[in-house]
């Protein structure tokens, strides 16, 4: 009788659809595309699994305790939905629990009918004008009416193995699938800033003529205030107008479904402080931040990628948590609701934000180009030990992103040594990964690989959490490492 853990502690993401560093083929309409074929995708397998538990759960009325609270949702049901009862009522009269799969399935086809109809650019224009009657509005919607049969079978002592495994897919993978992590080149919002600032002529020369502290100076003054700063014309650039574009888009996928499926946001080539404070503005700009009560709706990740980027990192994130606002900002972020064991299997997080929960991005390929193997990873391997010192001094949660590529070259390579590697005290009972697209069939084409791989990844990060490595603390190690690196 052994089942799936209660609470999660792996979850799933995707930059396909989302990603549009250096891609301009990614517009928000394409990601809204791409949420609404996730949608798709994972109803379609929920209909099946309810298709076989109809068949499976055909105890009757007289030989099992069904539970009151399952009565009353029948005949909330009913009410609803008529059409059903009136089809299947007969049939069911004395089978309590297919009749609630029966219209537990007719919520998911009118959820998948509704998907459909706002998956084109038309709909989306026109949610508000697209029915709302008996659909699911959110995974765990359809979680609570699947934990009705759990409990009411187990009045009887009775479980079932395919509703568990339904109820952990569901748990896991929502109506949202997998989280979408948008990323953009920094050099983006700076154009945008620069762009929206020359034509409203509130600064005394050029944004992109500052230095970085006038810069940073504005930012956070900016950030201080509900004053809307981009107007409902926007007489801007093709790219400064998809810029602003996608944080609206960010947050009309949070308001369709749920904070769920996107929330993490990004950027490129991060080299300043203003970097980070320019999404934050523009994030802001899209009602994904308000500066009053500090609520944060989007994660901002940045992603230190060349071995200059890598030695800059810890003075960078050091400069921001001195910023009481972004400190704010950080505590200001929805609470987590599942275990802090988030060991994450591909380019995604848990689905809620723990408080003070800073998440930083580093890039294998790119250092692996500028210096190196060795030298690279050696700086990798630095950077996540300042950066966590830096995190532990202020009080901050910190989550390292591994960017790393299938080859060798690209930071790839057994992913349990990998982890295992990394330095004493930076773990901490959670990790995320990227897993390229060149490794995702040898690792995840079998269930049983996948599983496999999953089991050796959380291994390690359990492993290396208890116990550490403890090899970075000899320091002639450390010596010989910088030299060689040099």
């Amino acid at each position: 009788n052994l089942k799936a853990p209660t609470h999660n502690f792996c979850y799933f993401g995707s930059w396909v659809g989302s990603d549009r560093d250096g891609n301009p083929f990614v517009t928000p309409q394409v990601t809204w595309e791409t949420a609404c074929y996730q949608r798709r995708i994972v109803i379609e397998k929920y209909l099946d699994s309810i298709d076989q538990l109809r068949e499976l759960l055909s105890l009757s009325l007289h030989w099992s305790n069904v539970r009151q609270e399952l009565l009353d949702s029948l005949e909330q049901d009913q009410q609803q939905m008529p059409g059903i009862y009136e089809e299947l009522s007969i049939r069911y009269r004395q089978e309590p629990y297919r009749l609630k799969l029966a219209y537990i399935a007719q919520r998911l086809k009118n959820t998948l009918e509704r998907n459909s109809a706002l998956s084109s650019a038309a709909g989306r224009q026109a949610i508000s004008e697209i029915h709302t009657d008996n659909v699911y509005t959110s995974g765990d919607e359809f979680v609570a009416e699947l934990k009705l049969i759990e409990n009411s079978l187990a009045a009887s002592s009775l479980h079932c193995r395919e509703l568990d495994n339904l109820i952990t897919q569901a748990e896991v993978f929502g109506f949202s699938l997998v989280e979408l992590d948008f990323r953009q080149d920094s050099s983006r919002h700076s154009d945008a800033i620069a762009d929206i600032t020359a034509y409203l002529q509130v600064l005394p020369k050029p944004y992109d003529e500052l230095d970085e502290a006038e810069k940073t100076a504005w930012l956070i003054q900016e950030l201080k205030t509900r004053r809307p700063l981009i107007p409902a014309e926007m007489p801007f650039s093709d790219e400064t107008c998809e810029t602003i574009e996608t944080f609206r888009m960010l947050r009309l996928l949070q308001q369709e479904f749920g904070r769920k499926i996107c929330k993490t946001y990004i950027i490129s080539m991060t080299n300043f402080v203003s970097d980070v404070l320019e999404v934050l503005l523009l994030a802001q700009e899209a009602g994904l931040y308000d500066p009053a009560s500090c609520h944060t709706a989007v994660r901002i990740v940045p992603l230190f990628e060349t071995v200059e980027d890598l030695k800059r990192a810890p003075a960078v994130m050091r400069e921001l948590f001195e910023l009481p606002l972004y400190r704010a900002a950080l505590a200001g972020g929805y609470q987590h609701v599942a275990t802090e064991q988030d060991a994450i299997a591909s380019s995604s997080a848990a689905p809620l934000q723990p408080s003070n929960l800073q998440e930083v991005m580093l890039g294998y390929s790119d250092s692996n180009k500028d210096s190196g193997f060795l030298s690279s990873n050696w700086e990798i391997h630095k950077a996540q030990k300042a950066l966590q010192k830096v995190a532990s001094e202020f009080g901050i949660s910190l989550r390292i992103f591994h960017g790393r590529g299938g080859s060798v070259g690209r930071g790839g390579g057994p992913a349990y040594s990998a982890i295992l590697a990394q330095p004493t005290d930076t773990i901490q009972g959670r990790i995320k990964i990227t897993e390229q697209g060149e490794v995702l069939a040898s690792k995840y084409s079998l269930p049983e690989l996948a599983l496999y791989h999953l089991e050796t990844m959380t291994t390690a990060v359990i492993q290396s959490s208890l116990l550490g490595s403890g090899f970075d603390r000899v320091e002639p190690w450390n010596q010989i490492m910088e030299e060689l690196s040099a």
